[in-house]
């Protein structure tokens, strides 16, 4: 069961699944620019100052009016990137025409969405100066709270600091000052680079035809003059170095220890399967290594997770005490090196398997998980289906996870500490 890519017009394409086994429907609009210094936070701010209204509707309340008007339909407008690509993203869940007296949800979120993108609220022609300046201070506000959430600005950290040893890193949301200088002109710019610039991708999943769903698509652009750019492919990142560590002094109650290590394996490799395995038997579960060791046994720190990204890249994060972090990585890496030696017993094994298989049937319980599932082909190609995913894992050996876990390197330490530590 696989979505049927269709090609609407130039640089955009829709992805069509029909299951009509859940209450509602998935829909998404992406629109994927590259992803410069220049045009970072006027390509952000542009999305939240569409979100607040259009022509039609111009005020939040009267949108959040007309969305209950299609039986609570959730919507969203957010902005996301990564090494090479901006994408703003129109989605919502909506009721199936058979909770909702036959009206098309579908096709009226797809109507909301070319309001926002071609009707948006002016003034005296021009985009909403009120808008504007009350985003830019929301986004403004949302760049300086990066550091509220430790766990989540040491992590980001810890990959800055390792992507920045081979290129630039650009904050997707632009940095304050870029947000602060961005003008109305900008955001007219933004805007027409969005129409006419960006690759488009649709995803829909649920029971409306696919006749219905081309035509909104096909009616959104219709008449537009496009010069779609091309999507930015991951590639899986590599550290080609030594394993290198900073420190960085911060007034907290509890140090965060970020190992970042690399593999060359992302969804697409032969070695997935077995690659989230080895993860798993590390990290996901309450008889994974790092738990049952590095917490439980050894006392060395409050929680201890692996986090993954789509470039082949792991990021074990801990919450510690500043005097254990050295103690910790060591532990950490020596659980890393016991699965690469194939220090994993048979229950570790089983459990893990069935872990990632129930857990990937439970949640495919949602059309938002064949969204989420599928979106990795924008940047990867054909991967495999949920089912032939569940099916390799169950039957990986031992000796393929041990294969797996051997490609892991050990790339970045990055410790967020009050104390004074010169090295981890």
């Amino acid at each position: 069961m696989r979505p049927e890519k269709i090609m609407i017009t130039d640089g955009v394409e829709l992805n069509y699944l029909r299951l009509d086994k859940f209450k509602v429907n998935s829909i998404s609009v992406d629109f994927f620019l590259p992803l410069t210094e220049e045009t970072a936070a006027a390509n952000t701010l542009l999305a939240k100052v569409l979100r607040r209204g259009t022509e039609k509707h111009p005020t939040k309340k009267e949108i959040s009016k007309y969305l209950s008007s299609l039986y609570g339909a959730d919507f969203s407008v957010v902005t996301s990137g990564d090494a090479l690509n901006h994408f703003t993203s129109f989605s919502a869940m909506t009721l199936r025409s058979d909770f909702t007296d036959g009206m098309n949800v579908d096709t009226e979120i797809l109507s909301l969405i070319k309001e926002m993108i071609f009707t948006p609220c002016r003034e005296d022609g021009k985009l909403s100066e009120k808008y504007i300046e009350g985003e830019r201070k929301n986004l403004i506000d949302r760049i300086r709270a990066r550091k509220n959430d430790k766990d989540s600005y040491s992590q980001s950290r810890c990959l800055e600091i390792l992507y920045g040893t081979q290129r630039k890193v650009i904050p997707v949301y632009g940095r304050e000052e870029t947000v602060a200088a961005v003008t109305e002109a900008d955001l007219e710019a933004a805007l027409e680079r969005l129409v006419k610039n960006a690759y488009v991708v649709v995803y829909y999943i649920g029971s409306t035809a696919k006749e219905e769903i081309i035509s909104s698509v096909s009616d959104m652009f219709a008449g537009v003059g496009r010069q779609p750019c091309a999507i930015g492919k991951t590639e899986p990142f590599i550290h080609k170095d030594k394993p290198f560590s900073t420190v960085e002094k911060m007034d907290v109650e509890q140090c965060k220890l970020c190992v970042a290590l690399t593999s060359g394996i992302n969804k697409k490799s032969a070695e997935y399967p077995a690659y989230r395995l080895f993860l798993n038997v590390l990290g996901y579960s309450n008889i994974a290594k790092l738990f049952m060791n590095v917490r439980e046994k050894m006392s060395l720190c409050y929680y201890v997770y692996p986090s993954q990204f789509s470039n082949g890249v792991c990021v074990i994060m801990a919450g510690i005490d500043g005097k254990d972090a050295k103690k910790a990585k060591k532990a950490i890496l020596k659980e890393i090196s016991d699965c690469q030696k194939g220090k994993i017993s048979e229950e570790e094994l089983s459990a893990s398997k069935q872990y990632i298989i129930d857990g990937t049937k439970n949640d495919s319980d949602s059309p938002l998980f064949y969204k989420k599932w599928y979106y990795s082909e924008v940047f990867f190609g054909p991967t495999l289906t949920p089912e032939e995913y569940a099916d390799a894992v169950g039957k990986c050996t031992l000796d393929d996870v041990v294969a797996a876990a051997n490609k892991v390197k050990e790339a970045h330490t990055f410790l967020l500490s009050g104390e004074d530590e010169e090295n981890v």
